[in-house]
């Protein structure tokens, strides 16, 4: 027979609390650190990816002056461990989209010439193609607005350029 103790009433029919479950949570993690911190990265890229308009590096600077003070803080706190991951994800996802980020043709415009070198293509449906054209020049656009590559469709009537080639398309 096991001896135990008894708690009052009011200790046993007493419902832990959210602060309860989430401190047991974070112990039961103690050592864990390293495996969620993919997950809080991904959170933070998340974040940035569902909002609704383009933040300046106005405001992450301050954020990535967060997060690395939220890594100073964190020498026996995890959690804020995670925290610093979030923010880091949000920044690195906006550093990524910056870092890639080329000129793109917006809205409607006028049939152009577009010269260029075909850099792949691959059938697209019955009869069509895509191909992506590294971009020499478009006409009456200066070369610093130019984008790097093209993805244009059309029909396999004309042929299918192999890769390397140089052509003039009207678009």
């Amino acid at each position: 027979m096991v001896a135990e103790t008894w708690g009052t009433v009011d200790e046993v029919s007493r419902k832990p609390s959210l602060r309860d479950w989430l401190s047991t949570a974070v112990e039961a993690q103690q050592g864990r650190s390293l495996l969620w911190a993919p997950i809080a990265l991904t959170f933070g890229i998340w974040g940035y990816f569902g909002l609704a308009r383009e933040p300046s590096w106005i405001v992450l600077g301050p954020l990535a002056a967060a997060a690395a003070l939220l890594f100073w803080m964190s020498r026996s706190r995890p959690v804020l461990v995670l925290v610093a991951l979030v923010v880091v994800g949000f920044v690195f996802a906006k550093a990524k989209v910056d870092f890639v980020a080329a000129p793109a043709l917006r809205g409607t415009t006028p049939p152009l010439l577009l010269t260029g070198t075909v850099e792949d293509h691959s059938p697209s449906g019955p009869g069509r193609q895509v191909i992506i054209l590294g971009v020499d020049a478009i006409e009456n656009m200066a070369p610093a607005a130019l984008p790097r590559r093209l993805r244009l469709t059309g029909s396999l009537k004309q042929g299918r350029p192999t890769i390397g080639a140089r052509i003039a398309v009207t678009a």
